[in-house]
């Protein structure tokens, strides 16, 4: 978490969280916070948009379309 803190703030306590993972939390990358950052994008900062996600229509320069 590059120095960063988190903590649970109740009232005047505030306790450092537990780093854990997203399958620790139950979560997926694809299925929740790609989906979470969608719907809620000022989390990426200020001047940054989503154009699209899971884009999957590319192409080579002659126009053939471009498997993985």
């Amino acid at each position: 978490m590059s120095g960063e803190r988190v903590y649970s703030v109740d009232g005047a306590a505030a306790t450092p969280a537990v780093p854990i993972s997203l399958a620790e939390a139950g979560l997926r990358e694809r299925d929740d916070l790609q989906e979470w950052v969608v719907a809620h994008p000022e989390i990426l900062g200020e001047n940054v948009m989503i154009l699209t996600f899971e884009f999957d229509r590319w192409q080579t320069s002659s126009g053939a379309r471009q498997l993985d």
